[in-house]
């Protein structure tokens, strides 16, 4: 004990050392910026995560995204109640919904048929850069959208990037958001944290320590708040268009991922982004003019910022003079492991919503809550997934209490996934039961759902002659949706 007090002791000593004589350099100015960008984009990157849990969910999650495969699925209604509603339920009980799915990773070819409920028979296909749709009930020609891929159809391709070049096609103005985008995204929001963190007032910043919950355990966590009024906001925010203005490489990520698809020309919406920043500069005095601000942004950090930090949190005051507001956001995740939080408070009215998938000894527990006191809302969820070497099992229920709405409702949802050859063929069962309480009448729907995945190196999809001369054949996604309500036999 007394060798670990005096190592301590030596420890702080030499810290406090190396900071007087500038040997250790540290910038909390730029460690607070830095830490908020990577705590705002951490759910983003989290999405586009392509590594997978070591367990049986990231395994077929994977074979699902790499590898070509097989899959079928069913979904049967097993039991309808509304009677106190008066309605004759008997005729849905039994009703059956099939989906089958192929899909080859070599070529990206891909098929998929949705039959049942004798109301639909659908089928979709999609080969290179075509995507078709047909629908016999109620189509008369097959529709082919002919889309703007921007996949190697020299390559394989994986099923994630398949649909999100889909998505992209059918709406440019979202953005193609992978990986490579938020890589640049971030890039540009540190340099802009930099220049930030390079301008902040370092009188008004101030470190601490506080206790936080993270993953279920109370933390000692490294603090960072630095305290703004409304001058410090005007000057930074005139610091940060100035440099925009002659940003090639902020304006360029700006149109070709938020404007062009607007605009007729590339041109026009460099012309419009760089309107908008001088509109902003010679607006900016008129914007904080007579203005009263205090606000104060915490960070939170799992370790001392001395070191290398991984931010937990982030806490935001703010009071205008004519509202005063309260945020705390909390990201942290693990693998399957998550501890997530957010609370608003504005004038005495209150938003929060926590939500944690924490591990135990033989699988996971997932707690969470969503109130809004002042509506009378309250949402609770209370799961569990047991883990063993060949199944997982999920037991979950969501519970919602509405006093102000006279309502209550309750979804219940257990499902079991087993492996039945490794890495070639999966099961899955499952059951979901909800019901609705509303003004005293009650309604409510029992769903189960059985299905498999074979998976393969490669599969044969079959796709029809997509250049059948009777097909109907458009460009943009606004025609393929024209082009389906014509076909209609009944029509929109």
């Amino acid at each position: 004990m007394k060798h670990k007090g005096f190592l301590k002791l030596f420890g702080g000593l030499m810290v406090a050392a190396l900071l007087m004589t500038g040997c250790m350099r540290i910038n909390p100015a730029r460690t607070f910026a830095f830490g908020l960008v990577d705590l705002l984009m951490l759910p983003f990157e989290e999405f586009t995560n392509e590594e997978y849990s070591k367990d049986l969910a990231g395994e077929v999650q994977e074979l699902i995204n790499t590898t070509s495969h097989d899959a079928s699925f069913s979904f049967r209604i097993k039991d309808v109640f509304a009677d106190a509603m008066g309605f004759d339920t008997s005729m849905l009980r039994g009703g059956k919904l099939d989906i089958e799915s192929m899909y080859d990773a070599p070529s990206g070819d891909m098929s998929m048929a949705v039959n049942g409920l004798g109301l639909v028979n659908g089928y979709f296909y999609m080969q290179e850069n075509q995507f078709a749709v047909d629908v016999p009930q109620f189509l008369t020609s097959m529709i082919v959208y002919e889309m703007q891929s921007q996949l190697n159809y020299n390559q394989p391709i994986m099923l994630n990037d398949r649909v999100t070049d889909l998505q992209y096609a059918i709406n440019p103005d979202a953005g193609n958001y992978d990986q490579a985008f938020l890589d640049e995204l971030k890039t540009i929001l540190r340099h802009y944290a930099r220049l930030i963190a390079d301008n902040l007032d370092i009188s008004k910043l101030a470190w601490t320590t506080e206790n936080v919950s993270v993953m279920g355990k109370s933390s000692r966590a490294q603090v960072i708040t630095v305290s703004f009024d409304e001058n410090d906001l005007r000057d930074l925010t005139e610091i940060v268009l100035e440099r925009a203005q002659d940003d090639e490489r902020l304006k360029d990520f700006v149109v070709n991922n938020f404007m062009a698809a607007a605009y007729e020309t590339i041109r026009e919406a460099e012309d419009e982004f760089d309107d908008a920043i001088e509109y902003a500069l010679e607006d900016l005095d008129y914007v904080f003019e007579g203005e009263e601000i205090d606000l104060a942004v915490s960070i939170y950090f799992n370790t001392s910022f001395l070191m290398t930090g991984t931010p937990l949190a982030v806490g935001i005051t703010m009071d205008d003079g004519w509202q005063e507001v309260d945020l705390f956001y909390k990201f942290v995740v693990d693998g399957r492991e998550l501890d997530m939080a957010m609370t608003a408070e504005s004038d005495g009215d209150t938003i929060d919503f926590s939500l944690t998938n924490l591990k135990t000894r033989g699988g996971y527990e997932m707690e969470g809550s969503f109130n809004v006191p002042s509506e009378g809302i309250r949402v609770t969820i209370d799961g569990t997934t047991a883990i063993s070497r060949n199944a997982e099992v999920t037991d979950m229920t969501i519970v919602l209490r509405g006093s102000d709405l006279d309502m209550d409702g309750t979804v219940k949802i257990w499902s079991e996934l087993t492996r039945i050859r490794n890495k070639r063929e999966y099961e899955m069962v499952s059951e979901i039961e909800g019901s609705i309480n509303a003004y005293g009448e009650t309604i409510g729907i029992v769903v189960d759902a059985s299905g498999t995945y074979k998976f393969d190196d490669s599969v044969r999809v079959s796709v029809p002659n997509l250049d059948d001369r009777n097909a109907i054949r458009v460009t943009n996604i606004e025609e393929l949706v024209e082009e389906i309500q014509n076909l209609m036999y009944f029509g929109f």
